[in-house]
């Protein structure tokens, strides 16, 4: 192992030449280099400033990078957004371009290098750690993976070809069993392992389409695009809209995009978010790591890497990126090598950091935080033991939440209460199937394709769920040898170190959230199943482990007892990334399939994004009517037409009298047109016949 010592004063000198080099590539516009220096200045260099003016010493260095990124993703929010309003009240029009940013940002750095230079005189050590033979053989084939992952997708862009991604997604899950396997060997590299494998599926469908490709991503698109062209943040940019309050998906590209200039603005989008989020499974990890062994925590990572969503990513940026912030929130709260005022701090950062990304995400967190700060009322009176969150800082999340939503962009606070309400009456809809959203109903097997698949993919998801029940209720069940109560010191042979009781009561009501989604039909039709799950997963990685090693306990397994876990978790890793049903031939997920009319539902081609740059350069303000989301969705990413121009309702319910444009995509051309629950060829679909083809590209056609 080779050290590297670097003084306190030579760490401030290489941080300040850093910054000024940034300068100089971004002002004078020097590609690549811009491009690179951009990149690196934003993401890691003000959170780990950040980092050194907190003294956080006592930590690893992995847990310095993942504060470094969460923090510096928090600045660059929290900074363009009062850049923004303090120069709006001067008069700018233009608040953030790129000079305004520069400015703000090299007066934070000085900030924070002169606060540094006097309060923290710690010198800096850097280790070249030496790699053993089965480490270098476990990151060459990672490499390989990664590699393989890039080319499999051109591939599949190229010539629809998914045989390189299949060999992927079939050599990862054995991959996984392998580093299991020879865990003692390789633990060193857990984090690095976690990255790339998290890498490698998350390009999968960030690669496979030249453009955006999702739902909330083409309105989330909207957003950035609109920011960066008027280069200020714009309230109430869609009237009575909740995504004014998601700095994530406005000013955060932006701000990356005026650094860097990247060439094509989608893949920095897409990238940046599939960046950040990849770091998710690593804090999963470091959560884990505490309660159980480095196979056990990789184990709890490649579960939260399994699920369907991890892997759309760039499908979801807000969501995705507010998770990211809630794993770090639980991170920092249950950390022991953190001081009392570091968890404050940090909390309060990542507390704020969820608020500004997503509206949703924030309200369900403060559902877990608040019911358990209750119930752990009710635990303390009969048991003594830590807090780690108290009724000041239950309320300063509620207070924070009710001043962003509620007084400063208003749109997320009022569907707040909507949508509660909205639940509330529809309670007595609860027998209702066609209440509930479709993911939910495909879960309790209603809906399924390719019957014999599904039923063992449904059974391998009830048994992950049963896994992290088992987990939680023995936990509760055992309280006094896996609880952390100062009553009871009886050793628990299940984990190293005993739960703390607040960790354990979020988790238990991420469990009931999650049934609660089930159970009533609004709730799952207007807040699906699948983001509820994404957050509660953060809660029970660590319980789906923990259930696996109590029933390879009750099976009298004493050693090796992750093969119980593998058995499980395995194929169904399989089965989420869409493997299974691909090799079995059923083409249903756009990511693996050649499927042209399961392809076309995600797949913007550059004729539709040419067609609707045409309309937006030459329309007039009037509604522009289209068939089906798909193509309402092209309107507002690719030509940024306002959403409140945008009418994808009319046309399916047969209405004629249409007064404005009426625009098909692709997909509406090739497929038809759904009329009253009939399928229409455009050339059968009457209203039509009174109207002026204005622009026929071939993959696109606008009527007036």
């Amino acid at each position: 192992m080779i050290k590297i010592n670097l003084s306190h004063r030579t760490t401030i000198v290489l941080l300040l030449i850093f910054s000024l080099l940034t300068n100089i590539v971004v002002i004078f516009d020097i590609s690549i280099v811009r491009q690179i220096f951009g990149l690196v200045f934003l993401t890691f260099i003000p959170g780990f400033l950040i980092v050194l003016t907190l003294k956080i010493n006592d930590v690893n260095k992995i847990t310095k990078i993942i504060l470094s990124l969460g923090l510096s993703i928090f600045i660059i929010m929290t900074l363009s957004f009062l850049v923004n309003i303090t120069l709006i009240s001067f008069g700018y029009s233009h608040p953030i371009s790129l000079n305004n940013l520069l400015i703000g940002f090299d007066l934070l750095i000085i900030f924070l290098l002169l606060i540094n230079y006097k309060i923290n005189p710690q010198d800096y050590i850097l280790k070249k750690i030496n790699t053993k033979k089965t480490e270098k053989i476990f990151l060459i084939i990672l490499i390989l993976l990664v590699t393989l992952s890039i080319l499999g997708t051109y591939a599949m862009q190229l010539t629809q070809n998914n045989i390189f991604l299949l060999i992927l997604l079939v050599s990862i899950p054995i991959y996984v069993i392998f580093a299991t396997i020879y865990g003692t060997k390789i633990k060193r590299i857990y984090p690095i392992i976690i990255l790339l494998i998290g890498l490698s599926l998350q390009l999968i469908f960030m690669l496979r389409f030249p453009h955006i490709a999702g739902a909330d991503v083409n309105v989330e698109y909207f957003y950035f695009q609109t920011t960066l062209n008027t280069l200020k943040w714009n309230l109430n940019l869609v009237p009575n809209s909740p995504l004014d309050s998601c700095l994530s998906i406005s000013l955060l590209p932006s701000v990356y995009q005026l650094f860097t200039k990247m060439p094509n603005p989608e893949y920095l989008f897409k990238g940046l978010y599939v960046f950040i989020f990849s770091f998710t499974p690593l804090i999963i990890y470091k959560i884990s790591k505490k309660y159980v062994n480095s196979n056990y925590a990789f184990l709890a990572s490649f579960f939260f890497m399994s699920q369907y969503f991890f892997m759309k990513t760039a499908a979801s940026a807000r969501t995705n990126l507010a998770v990211f912030f809630v794993a770090l929130l639980v991170m920092v709260i249950f950390d022991d090598k953190l001081s009392d005022v570091q968890k404050k701090i940090l909390a309060l950062i990542f507390l704020i950091a969820v608020i500004i990304s997503h509206y949703s995400t924030a309200y369900i967190l403060l559902i877990i935080i608040g019911i358990s700060w209750i119930l752990t009322q009710i635990v303390a009176k009969k048991f003594q033991f830590k807090r780690n969150i108290s009724i000041l800082f239950l309320l300063l999340f509620a207070s924070l939440i009710f001043l962003w939503y509620g007084q400063i962009t208003e749109g997320a606070f009022t569907k707040g209460v909507y949508f509660m309400g909205k639940t509330f009456l529809g309670i007595n809809n609860f027998f209702l199937n066609e209440m509930r959203e479709d993911s939910l109903n495909k879960l309790v097997g209603v809906g399924l394709t390719s019957p014999i698949l599904s039923y063992i993919n449904l059974i391998l998801t009830w048994t992950i769920f049963a896994f992290v029940g088992m987990g939680i209720i023995n936990t509760f069940w055992k309280y006094k040898e896996n609880l952390k109560i100062s009553t009871f010191n009886i050793k628990c042979d299940l984990i190293n170190k005993k739960i703390e009781i607040e960790f354990a009561l979020m988790a238990l009501i991420a469990c009931f959230l999650l049934a609660i989604t089930i159970l009533l039909p609004f709730i799952s039709k207007g807040y699906d199943l699948q983001r509820v799950y994404l957050i509660a997963t953060v809660f029970l990685s660590i319980f789906f482990i923990l259930g696996g090693l109590k029933i390879s306990q009750f099976l009298k397994i004493k050693n090796k007892q992750y093969i119980i876990l593998l058995l499980i978790l395995i194929p169904y890793s399989l089965f989420s990334t869409g493997a299974v049903y691909e090799i079995a031939g059923f083409q249903s997920d756009a990511t693996l399939s050649s499927n042209k009319t399961v392809v076309n539902q995600l797949y913007i081609s550059d004729g539709e994004c040419t067609s609707a740059i045409w309309i937006s350069n030459n329309y007039i303000n009037k509604t522009i009517y289209t068939p089906d989301s798909y193509s309402r969705n092209i309107l507002i990413s690719q030509g940024l037409i306002p959403l409140q121009l945008t009418d994808q309702y009319s046309i399916p319910r047969g209405n004629a009298k249409l007064k404005g444009y009426v625009y098909f995509s692709n997909f509406a051309i090739t497929e038809g047109i759904k009329v009253n629950n009939s399928s229409l060829q455009i050339k059968d679909y009457n209203p039509l016949t009174y109207r002026n083809k204005i622009y026929d590209s071939g993959s696109s056609i606008f009527y007036n």
